[in-house]
């Protein structure tokens, strides 16, 4: 592209608020709204859950709702090409997922109630002169 693209792929701010100590029934903990105050979590080791324990194990996140991210693309200037949502992730987000033959992880019950990851495409076209108004050179 020429004036650059961007791809994200992240995890859907939907899923973000299922509590995972309930996460079968899909009952919401968390935010979804943006908001000053971070959810603070507490965790043993990383997300990729590859048994490596961290040595800081307290984290600070915010939400960023959907809009949040569309919005923010556009006002950088960019244009957006895809916008995706998932209902599956590459490792088991949460504990009553199930893993497909695929090798992706699914809720058990009814997927498609709940996005899981999203994917955003978009690219900032080049830059346009409009010659008409372009400065000319002194005779």
């Amino acid at each position: 592209m020429p004036g650059g693209r961007t791809h994200l792929r992240d995890v859907h701010p939907m899923a973000m608020l299922i509590d995972p100590e309930t996460d079968a029934e899909l009952r919401l903990r968390y935010p979804y709204g943006e908001r000053a105050e971070p959810v603070s979590l507490e965790s043993e080791q990383t997300y990729v859950d590859d048994g490596t324990p961290l040595a800081h194990k307290l984290t600070h996140e915010w939400s960023h709702g959907l809009g949040e991210v569309v919005q923010g693309a556009l006002d950088a200037g960019l244009v957006i090409g895809k916008l995706e949502e998932h209902h599956y992730t590459e490792w088991q987000m949460l504990p009553s997922m199930v893993r497909e033959p695929s090798g992706r992880y699914v809720l058990r019950e009814a997927p498609e109630r709940l996005p899981l990851l999203l994917t955003l495409q978009a690219s900032k076209p080049a830059r346009s002169i409009n010659f008409s108004t372009a400065a000319k050179p002194s005779p």
